[in-house]
């Protein structure tokens, strides 16, 4: 039989291009315009076409997209011409851009879409020479002597980026420290005095692949500075005896030592010479042939005369020839009292050792021991003199403890005080002691208040009656502006603010620092709607699917990353959203349905805002596949003339399309170009 042609048409399909793309690059902000030159090789628009697809020119670009644009002056490109990288980093800038590049052509003419390749993602690292200095100066410090802990308020500006630490040559200076908001904290020995010279140094950290090898820094910077503490003079120190029973019987000449280790203060002050006095109240002088004094070894010496039956208290006052400066911390004359418990008997009588008279500021209160050496369960009965002294009367507590709060007087006034001792209901034991109140008023001790960003009204005690407040700077930082009740101060920060504020106190003009210390707010942004695209339809970007993406109330400087997670089996490139809002994902071939993803803003305080993005991939309807069990049928002429042929599995492999369209059902159809030659049509039966 003669040969019969069938003809085989073969569509031309586009072929992604390929190429082979270059290294990471890591770069100083203060750089500029960054040229490299072959960065790429290898382009190619495809494989190459047969004589079926004539090869037509085709021009391939490369989309570059970034993470990162707020690192970049000039957004990286590529030429596809010459394989160039071309970027410029922003000066004052760091961190690590992730940079997604692809190839893409527009293939053969006539042909409906163009190409691209894999999307490759390489790192640019921007470093900057802002990013590892000491901020500012290392200022010298200069404290007094037994200052304690000490803290020296906005001693420097601070970076978040790195660790400081400090060394000292002088173990009297310790735990040196500075806080977030630049406060210089140390500890002071006791009785130490001199200069240290201290170190602090900052050392950057930097999360791989971060590095300071291309600004040509090093990561570790230092600062020396000195801590002068000026000496002071200490009282004299001593152990004192208390009580001393004496036996006035027989009539004799009593010795007592009444001070032991007698010191002028701490070692650097033993070149110091002790004086001392010795008295007695006047009303008590009869009770003696010969008054007491002190010798040289601290030995009471007195006569007592014969007979007498009393308590009778001792003043003895120690001082010292020391510095003519300041003072130290609670400095002064040493002084204390020791009573002579005399008695012609051997009953002892109930006791207790008085405390001095007081002197306080107006509009004060008083709190402390002021009875001592209490014998027996006393109770303390006390007449007041001149009671509008006082807005709360004086007491005596049973374990000595006096409390009392004084009214605000414009003079000073005296009270005079008779303390009586109560064993049970009999009255043992009497003294007398002054409340003096001066027209000075009290000051507040109180010279910062800290509390956090959004932590509503508060109130503080100023241990102190100011006539008036008023805010210098800073009014927008309060929701409340600062007011007193009677001794507190209040006030209720605006909120999301945070910063300094200072206030006024009259009379005085004291100031107080009111520091709203910042509190990291949770960040935001409005997720957008459902998300539909075609199946098969490949890569996509929809722009501005988040808005209103925001770090928090006035958290403006952090930086902010999205996280998504989820069932990414339906992609082909998981679905990313980018700090402008857009989505980008690319759909894996064949793959239909509705997917949930899970998507986080997260600052650099570790603050999540959590919302979901749907995306619903609608699915198409794919053509139906087979195969030709043979390409060539060949029939004989004209001895088949007349016959019925038939080719049993003439297709193979039959298919609706993708597994989700298997139950589709198949319908069989047959063109015939030269019908003329043929009694009856081909056509191919259901099996």
């Amino acid at each position: 039989s003669a040969a019969q042609l069938a003809d085989i048409d073969i569509t031309c399909i586009n072929d992604a291009p390929t190429y082979v793309p270059g290294p990471d690059q890591v770069v100083c902000d203060t750089a500029g315009t960054q040229i490299i030159h072959d960065w790429c090789s290898s382009l190619s628009p495809g494989p190459s076409l047969n004589e079926a697809c004539p090869p037509h020119a085709q021009t391939m670009t490369f989309k570059v997209t970034t993470n990162a644009t707020s690192l970049f002056l000039d957004l990286p490109v590529v030429s596809p011409e010459t394989c160039t990288l071309v970027f410029t980093p922003m000066p004052g800038a760091y961190g690590a851009a992730e940079v997604n590049i692809q190839l893409c052509d527009n293939g053969p003419s006539g042909l409906p879409h163009e190409a691209c390749a894999t999307v490759h993602t390489m790192l640019i690292v921007v470093n900057s020479r802002q990013g590892n200095r000491i901020v500012g100066t290392a200022q010298d410090v200069k404290v007094a002597e037994d200052a304690g802990s000490v803290i020296i308020s906005s001693w420097m500006d601070v970076m978040n980026n790195g660790t400081y630490t400090f060394s000292s040559n002088w173990t009297a200076v310790s735990s040196l420290r500075l806080s977030t908001s630049g406060d210089l904290h140390f500890d002071l020995l006791a009785n130490a005095n001199g200069i240290a010279k201290a170190e602090l140094c900052f050392e950057a950290h930097y999360p791989e692949p971060y590095t300071s090898e291309a600004c040509g820094l090093d990561l570790k910077t230092c600062s020396e500075f000195l801590i002068t503490v000026e000496p002071c003079n200490d009282p004299p120190t001593y152990t004192a005896v208390s009580v001393v029973f004496v036996d006035t019987t027989v009539p004799s000449r009593a010795a007592v030592l009444l001070l032991r280790d007698v010191l002028p203060g701490p070692a650097d002050e033993r070149k110091q010479t002790v004086m001392h006095s010795v008295k007695v109240a006047a009303h008590n002088t009869q009770l003696f042939t010969e008054q007491p004094i002190m010798n040289s070894s601290y030995y009471l010496l007195f006569e007592p005369k014969q007979g007498v039956t009393d308590l009778v208290n001792v003043s003895v006052v120690l001082t010292d020839d020391g510095l003519s400066g300041a003072l130290c911390k609670g400095g002064g004359p040493a002084a204390t009292y020791v009573a002579l418990n005399m008695t012609a008997s051997t009953v002892v009588l109930p006791f207790f050792l008085p405390g001095p008279d007081v002197v306080v500021p107006g509009g004060s209160s008083y709190n402390a021991t002021w009875a001592r050496n209490i014998t027996g369960a006393a109770v303390f009965v006390l007449e007041v003199a001149n009671v509008s002294l006082f807005t709360r009367l004086p007491t005596i507590s049973e374990g000595g403890m006096l409390a009392f709060t004084a009214r605000t007087l414009s003079d000073t006034a005296e009270s005079a005080i008779r303390v009586t001792m109560y064993i049970g209901t009999a009255a043992t034991r009497s003294e007398q002691f002054s409340i003096t109140v001066t027209a000075e008023r009290n000051v507040p001790n109180v010279t910062t208040i800290v509390v956090d960003e959004d932590s509503g009204m508060s109130c503080h005690d100023l241990v102190a009656i100011p006539d008036s407040v008023s805010t210098w700077c800073c009014s927008d930082m309060f929701k409340t502006r600062p007011y007193l009740n009677s001794s507190l101060l209040c006030f209720e920060p605006a909120e999301g603010v945070h910063g300094e504020g200072t206030v006024s106190l009259k009379p005085w003009d004291s100031t107080v620092s009111l520091v709203v210390r910042s509190v990291n707010d949770a960040p935001y942004f409005l997720p957008g709607r459902t998300i539909e695209v075609l199946e098969d339809s490949g890569g996509h970007r929809i722009e501005s699917w988040a808005t209103f993406i925001s770090t928090g109330y006035k958290d403006g400087d952090q930086r902010l990353r999205f996280e998504v997670s989820g069932n990414m089996s339906f992609f082909a490139e998981p679905a990313v959203v980018w700090l402008d809002g857009a989505v980008t994902f690319n759909t894996l071939q064949d793959a239909n349905g509705r997917v949930v993803l899970s998507v986080r803003l997260v600052d650099e305080g570790g603050l999540v805002h959590e919302s979901e993005m749907t995306i619903f991939i609608t699915p198409v309807n794919d053509p139906p596949s087979f195969l030709l069990s043979v390409q060539t049928l060949d029939v004989s002429f004209p001895d088949d003339i007349g016959n019925e042929f038939v080719y049993k599995r003439f297709l193979q492999s039959l298919s609706p399309g993708p597994h989700n369209e298997q139950n589709q059902q198949l319908k069989l159809t047959t063109r015939t170009m030269l019908s003329h030659y043929f009694t009856s049509q081909p056509y191919i039966g259901s099996t």
